[in-house]
């Protein structure tokens, strides 16, 4: 990848991400404690050079690797190794749901995270392993 696809790369990354969540611009912004104008830029491609500490935040919110969004940045790295698969993704993989089916599921574990964000005032759990 070329310096000057990086911003697109970075973008890319957030805005996957972001989406994979069911997550607003401005949840998202709001919880990295940054505007929703700047990180849309950062969706878009439009930031050359962010933050390290605003990438880490929104690493943080996200749930995603913070290596890989250094590396999609451009700073200097090699290339993050893909995440290990989880138990339940492997589960999913080999389920051939249908697509009523998995939205269910994708209803359900929004569910559980609007429960746990209640009963925790919001706080994010760690992932294992990070």
């Amino acid at each position: 990848m070329q310096d000057r696809d990086r911003p697109v790369q970075l973008g890319n990354e957030l805005h996957t991400a972001r989406e994979q969540a069911r997550r607003s611009l401005r949840s998202v912004a709001r919880e990295a404690a940054i505007s929703a104008a700047y990180l849309q830029k950062l969706e878009r491609g439009a930031v050359a050079s962010p933050s390290p500490n605003i990438l880490g935040r929104l690493a943080d919110v996200l749930g995603i690797d913070y290596a890989r969004l250094m590396w999609a940045a451009g700073f200097p790295g090699a290339p993050p190794r893909p995440a290990p698969i989880s138990r339940l993704e492997i589960k999913l993989a080999a389920a051939e749901l249908t697509e009523t089916e998995e939205a269910a599921i994708a209803a359900f574990v929004d569910f559980l995270v609007a429960e746990r964000r209640s009963a925790t005032g919001g706080e994010r759990p760690r992932r294992r392993g990070r």
